[in-house]
């Protein structure tokens, strides 16, 4: 396959995914297990690197295993050259990264989606653990801190 028809399987599997949802809501858990992880931990991460596994048979950026992990997930990104930031030109099939913040607004970890579409101020992505689902979700650009190339360290 080339490295187009990889990118299109990957969205094809990330919107097939729309609409699972969380049993019960709020649970982290119900289908949504069948992605990696387990009940009752945040799972955005741990669907994004299971739709890259169905399309490639690897996990994302040459990680050895599978995480639910999004600071693993950017390190690994990081260690194959996969990142670039929002300045950069995002494509369709890159997981965008950005910190997730509490209520205070702290930093209390990452989110993570994959990009379905781009436009000059507004990312179309699809992400787990969106409102307790699998959703499209269209934000800011600016919105997104990183880029991540998932086929960096598993094709040329």
């Amino acid at each position: 396959m080339t490295r187009e028809e990889v990118i299109e399987r990957i969205l094809e599997i990330a919107v097939a995914e729309i609409g699972t949802a969380e049993e019960p809501p709020g649970g982290n858990a119900g289908p949504v297990l069948r992605y990696g992880g387990k009940a009752g931990a945040p799972w955005c991460c741990w669907y994004i690197t299971w739709c890259v596994r169905l399309a490639t048979g690897q996990w994302p950026c040459g990680m050895k295993r599978q995480t639910g992990g999004t600071g693993t997930l950017i390190t690994a990104a990081r260690h194959t050259q996969a990142v670039r930031r929002t300045y950069d030109k995002p494509q369709p099939g890159d997981i965008a990264w950005r910190h997730r913040r509490n209520s205070a607004g702290a930093i209390v970890g990452g989110h993570v989606g994959i990009v379905e579409s781009v436009n000059k101020k507004r990312i179309t992505t699809i992400e787990g653990n969106s409102g307790d689902a699998v959703r499209r979700r269209v934000r800011n650009r600016d919105s997104w801190l990183y880029f991540i190339d998932p086929l960096n360290g598993v094709m040329p």
